[in-house]
């Protein structure tokens, strides 16, 4: 039991350093994408991990947010994608005792998960349950 979580830490640890360094590049590619990724943050899971991160296809696409629910060896389970017709951009999450999540970030949206109300760009604060289902 102790080496299990011990084992879990270590894994923990490499992801973190992994990010770091990814951050550090500017992009990431999960194979089976054709997606570049940043990644922002991630938190553990009873499931596992959540990692949230910036996407887009090309230089000339809207970033949107991405979600990334992984098993403990982080392989990707499901993706939410929340998007909209401009930038829409995760700058935390903060994992909440019923295994749903706080998310904030910006948009410039006009349609979509998030729209902006005032000015070229506003600040969200948003709730998702565990399924990823945006709840207010």
């Amino acid at each position: 039991m102790l080496a299990d979580k011990f084992i879990s830490l270590i894994r923990f640890s490499f992801i973190l350093m992994t990010l770091s360094c990814w951050a550090e590049t500017g992009k990431i590619v999960i194979p089976g994408t054709d997606y570049a990724y940043q990644p922002v943050n991630i938190i553990s899971t009873s499931q596992g991990f959540l990692l949230a991160a910036n996407r887009r296809g090309n230089a000339t696409e809207s970033w949107g947010i991405s979600l990334l629910k992984l098993d403990s060896n982080f392989n990707v389970i499901r993706e939410r994608v929340l998007s909209g017709n401009r930038s829409n951009t995760v700058k935390k999450i903060i994992g909440l005792d019923d295994g749903g999540i706080i998310l904030l970030g910006n948009t410039s949206s006009t349609v979509g998960a998030f729209k902006k109300t005032e000015g070229l760009q506003d600040i969200f604060v948003a709730r998702l349950d565990e399924q990823m289902n945006i709840r207010w």
